[in-house]
């Protein structure tokens, strides 16, 4: 996707304050109140069960959480394959903890409107259902929509129905979720949540759970055959006792947003997020010619070369390696924009030599 259709993913204040539930808030208030929902998510999480939104609060979260959590979505999907996503556009929708609409607006933006199935919003709080009704009927006026406090049974068999989790594990055991993707009935199960470790955890029992139930992952591990060579590592030596898997988004959101970040001394340019789609019931042949790595981890940056770690299908098996990417093999500008990638791309590579045991130095093509 070049950078003009990225623009255009966008959500600008202007396009979406008319729909707020306090259409009238200044952007300076609007940072007051950011400023706030900041410490008690980040800071202070203790009544987070309890607490209970006012439309003022609601309104604010929606300019600044909403628009910049669009930017995720719009980064997984542009790692699809194309025939995936002209499926996932004909999918009914479930957004559990849609919030203000959050990932309904992020997937009718995607595909500019142009979806068939039935979108549906669920939501356990009424006041981000009201700002998620606004929204997205006030946006996408020829949409689909409807919103539900609780998962719908299904209602329309011809079509597939995708379960979106946006930012929900937190609140839910690992039981919860397995009973929520059964009572949705759904086809495909994408996750976009927090980068932590905690996340990170959950998510391998949940991918376990995907493995025992023969289903498919279609992101970002290659086959669920195979054991994630992060949590090998993770288990067998103590110095990586810290680490897990995750994505990076990396990049810029619209002017209007970024003044309310500055305003609010939030800075949302850098997004650690753990991004993962299922399918729940298709087998997965293993493709030996698969040929691509993942980036997971920047290591370093010398005057002669990028250092990366990648997570590499070879010979069938799945491991961790470094990959030494010489500034040579690149011009000033993809230089430039190399520095700028988000961590869990997949790229094609060529090999120039192997430096020892998962150690290689290749060119890449990645920002074609």
């Amino acid at each position: 996707m070049g950078f003009e259709s990225v623009v255009m993913m966008r959500f600008t204040l202007d396009e979406i304050k008319p729909f707020f539930l306090e259409p009238k808030l200044e952007d300076r208030k609007i940072a007051t109140i950011l400023e706030k929902i900041k410490v008690m998510y980040t800071i202070d999480r203790k009544g987070l069960p309890s607490k209970k939104w006012t439309r003022t609060e609601v309104s604010a979260y929606s300019a600044f959480y909403l628009t910049t959590n669009v930017a995720k979505l719009t980064w997984l999907f542009d790692q699809l394959p194309r025939e995936l996503k002209e499926e996932l556009r004909h999918c009914d929708i479930i957004d559990f903890g849609t919030g203000p609409g959050t990932y309904l607006l992020a997937f009718l933006r995607y595909f500019e409107g142009e979806v068939t199935g039935d979108l549906m919003g669920v939501d356990k709080e009424e006041l981000m259902l009201e700002q998620a009704q606004k929204l997205t009927r006030g946006l996408y006026p020829k949409a689909s929509l409807e919103f539900f406090q609780h998962i719908p049974p299904p209602h329309n068999d011809q079509n597939k129905r995708l379960l979106i989790f946006g930012n929900s594990l937190n609140e839910l055991s690992d039981h919860e979720v397995i009973g929520i993707i059964e009572r949705a009935s759904a086809d495909y199960i994408l996750f976009i949540e927090p980068g932590t470790p905690v996340v990170y955890d959950q998510m391998m029992k949940i991918r376990d759970h995907f493995k025992t139930t023969k289903g498919q992952v279609l992101f970002p591990c290659p086959s669920l055959d195979l054991a994630c060579p992060v949590k090998v590592r993770l288990e067998k030596e103590d110095k990586y006792k810290d680490d897990w898997c995750h994505q990076v988004w990396r990049g810029t959101h619209d002017q209007s947003i970024e003044r309310l970040g500055q305003l609010a001394k939030i800075d949302r340019k850098v997004m650690p997020m753990i991004t993962h789609l299922y399918a729940s019931n298709k087998e997965r042949v293993l493709d030996d010619s698969y040929t691509k790595a993942r980036f997971i981890r920047f290591l370093n940056e010398s005057k002669h070369a990028f250092l990366w770690e990648v997570c590499l299908l070879e010979n069938s098996e799945q491991k961790i390696c470094q990959f030494e990417i010489p500034k040579k093999t690149m011009s000033k500008k993809e230089a430039k924009e190399f520095k700028k990638l988000s961590v869990g791309a997949s790229f094609d590579y060529e090999q120039l030599k192997e430096i020892n045991d998962h150690h290689y130095r290749v060119k890449v093509n990645i920002l074609s």
